[in-house]
């Protein structure tokens, strides 16, 4: 009984020193790859906040539609089945 006992403890250790080695050798590779996000991302510890303050300067659609209202003349309609067509534009 004591060896059967014995034997289990071995196997035991050795389960867990092959789960633990596993595990430590995953964590390097992680740890290269997190290391190659960072020197691809500028090593900006601030890399989310300036993602997020690029996305508030973006054009938004209301802005966008104002803006090529300018080139769209206002009087009569020369679109094709709804669809503007190349004349439709004042390129300045």
């Amino acid at each position: 009984m004591i060896l059967a006992v014995e034997a289990a403890v071995r196997e035991a250790k050795d389960y867990v020193q092959t789960v633990v080695g596993a595990l430590v050798d995953n964590a390097l590779e992680a740890l290269d790859t997190l290391t190659e996000l960072s020197k691809a991302l500028g090593d900006n510890p601030n890399f989310a906040a300036d993602v997020a303050v690029e996305l508030g300067k973006r054009v938004t659609k209301e802005a966008l539609v104002e803006k090529l209202a300018n080139y769209v003349p206002k009087n009569g309609d020369t679109t094709v089945n709804g669809i503007l067509t190349a004349t439709d534009f004042k390129i300045p």
